[in-house]
């Protein structure tokens, strides 16, 4: 199985991203400010201590987590009769899955203090995260844009958007849905691309790496929002004509029915014409996929938000 990691840019994020997520996850969880002294935990809910690890490529090696562990526990039982807490459970949050021996070793320390030693790595933080999407928001670099239709959704418009429907051979219809999913595709492709450069904790590493993805996915999305504009200028003249012809049948029923004041076959045949035009509209609409259609004009023109 492949090692999990959630690459986070810094110690601070980390710690942020988890006192976010365990605020979320816990009514009752009370994060600690540490320069009060550390105390062996950065967070507590009821009994269960809760300690934030970030190791650097320097710090991730077997004795280096041990060391951390032992140091830490030892200051939670020496903090219990000082602080006043009872504390029976002990959770290492790190930003990695463990090996087998890291994880021997908290089964140790539990035997040896009484205090069950567990841990939190990538898998499990991104189980818990799952639950509350407006985290993943706040850290797009680490968890892509939650896509709510899922992945196999996106595969499928993009295929069908390999398929365009075209007006006149000039013009691609392209929905409000399809826009709004294909930018999706566009961001999330570059996101990917941005998790998989090089791990780096090295403060003196360039953060303008991620610059030509960026460029990258800003053309591509200037290319797409113009196909959307020209789609939806489509819809509008479509829109326009058939307003225009409601008008004109309007001005010939009143040529026929002159004059129309609280004349019955006048107002029939006005409504007639008013629900043909209301038809073909609505057709024109889900031809072109807009739901931003807000109504009409002094003159009659469709409105689009």
């Amino acid at each position: 199985m492949t090692k999990q990691i959630l690459r986070f840019q810094s110690e601070g994020e980390f710690q942020n991203f988890f006192g976010q997520l365990a605020s979320a996850e816990f009514e009752d969880f009370q994060p600690v400010e540490g320069s009060g002294g550390d105390f062996g935990f950065d967070g507590i809910k009821g009994k269960t201590a809760y300690q934030v690890y970030y190791p650097t490529k320097k710090s991730q090696s077997l004795g280096d987590y041990k060391d951390k562990i032992d140091e830490d526990v030892e200051k939670v039982l020496a903090s219990e009769d000082k602080l006043g807490f009872d504390i029976t459970d002990w959770v290492l949050v790190v930003p990695e899955d463990l090996t087998i021996n890291v994880i021997s070793h908290l089964t140790k320390k539990s035997k040896e203090t009484g205090i069950t030693c567990t841990y939190w790595g990538a898998t499990k933080l991104q189980q818990l995260v799952t639950r509350h999407p407006h985290i993943q928001d706040s850290f797009p670099l680490i968890f892509l844009p939650p896509v709510r239709k899922g992945i196999q959704n996106l595969q499928e418009i993009m295929v069908s958007s390999n398929r365009p429907k075209i007006l006149d051979n000039t013009i691609e219809i392209m929905t409000d849905t399809e826009y709004e999913d294909l930018k999706k595709i566009i961001i999330s492709e570059c996101l990917t691309k941005t998790k998989a450069l090089p791990f780096e904790n090295d403060p003196s590493s360039n953060p303008f790496k991620e610059e030509p993805l960026l460029n990258e996915m800003n053309e591509k999305l200037a290319r797409l929002k113009a196909k959307k504009q020209a789609s939806s200028r489509a819809f509008q003249l479509e829109a326009d004509e058939i307003n225009e012809a409601y008008k004109e049948e309007c001005e010939q029923i009143e040529k026929t029915y002159y004059p129309t004041y609280r004349n019955p076959e006048a107002d029939k045949a006005y409504g007639k014409a008013a629900n043909r035009r209301d038809r073909a509209l609505e057709r024109v609409r889900m031809k072109y996929g807009e739901t931003r259609l807000k109504g009409y004009d002094r003159d009659g023109r469709v409105i689009i938000d």
